[in-house]
């Protein structure tokens, strides 16, 4: 009898959850991507390509605008998880001149306001796409994550760069995560050229980040390292980097964890920097 009232009481709150998460709150399609800001150039330079990857914790750290500002300034592609539409950070995602955001939108929180992962860039996509997953987090509002996928011309260049931003499921059951990195994976085997896989995988734990990277390398794409992973963002109390930079047929020229800038002064994540050629 007690564990039919539990499966009974599961069922309402399940219903509940639901119910808390209305239709409303995940954007139609035609409501999913937003455009802002002009882009300084045509075509990226395939011999440098300077890249940040960051997860901007909605914008809600004492510090943010100085380190968006500070950290982003001058980069040709911006790989961003938990940007947010409220007018203050965007606001601040537009003081940047000579930037072309993309932004695709999971859902949209309990005040209305818009929340997903952005890529900015100096050159403007030639194609964006997003992938919003079919599974959801269980951590009581059942929200999806999404992937935005956008391609770019290189000057002197016939192949195109894809660009692969993801902000990972997090609380989810066994297979969900497998499930969205297979969803992107099936554009990046199809992509003829080389490709930047990044963002926040929630890789955290002994298992997760170790399974990530050998997924990855089946599908020929190779970790970016660090000289040193001081700082770097891991799981609470489980240990495993959350973040990370995969490419393929690309080359690393420098790269560094952004502990100048530590965790909980602009965000919870500490930003990676790279920067890549393709020759």
């Amino acid at each position: 009898m007690a564990k039919l009232r539990n499966i009974v009481l599961i069922l309402i709150l399940a219903q509940f959850w639901i119910c808390a998460l209305s239709a409303e709150e995940i954007p139609v399609p035609e409501d999913t991507l937003k455009e802002f800001g002009e882009a300084s150039k045509k075509v990226l330079d395939s011999n440098e390509i300077k890249l940040l990857v960051w997860n901007l914790k909605k914008g809600k750290k004492p510090q943010f605008r100085e380190g968006y500002l500070d950290q982003c300034a001058s980069k040709d592609l911006l790989i961003l998880q938990e940007a947010y539409l409220s007018d203050s950070s965007v606001d601040v995602y537009q003081s940047l001149n000579g930037v072309f955001s993309s932004m695709a939108i999971s859902f949209f929180d309990n005040s209305g306001i818009g929340t997903g992962v952005m890529t900015g860039s100096s050159a403007r996509p030639t194609s964006i796409v997003y992938q919003r997953s079919e599974d959801t987090e269980g951590d009581g509002r059942l929200t999806p994550k999404i992937v935005l996928l956008s391609k770019f011309a290189f000057k002197n260049k016939s192949k195109e760069l894809l660009v692969v931003n993801i902000h990972g499921l997090n609380i989810v059951r066994n297979g969900a995560q497998r499930r969205q990195l297979d969803e992107a994976m099936k554009e990046v085997n199809q992509h003829d050229g080389p490709v930047i896989f990044a963002g926040d995988f929630n890789s955290w734990g002994p298992f997760r980040p170790r399974n990530l990277i050998k997924y990855m390398a089946g599908h020929g794409l190779k970790e970016v390292t660090y000289p040193s992973n001081e700082g770097r963002t891991e799981g609470i109390g489980v240990g495993g980097f959350l973040d990370h930079i995969f490419v393929r047929d690309l080359q690393v020229v420098r790269s560094r964890v952004r502990s100048d800038w530590p965790k909980n002064q602009a965000s919870d994540h500490t930003a990676l920097e790279a920067v890549l050629s393709y020759r």
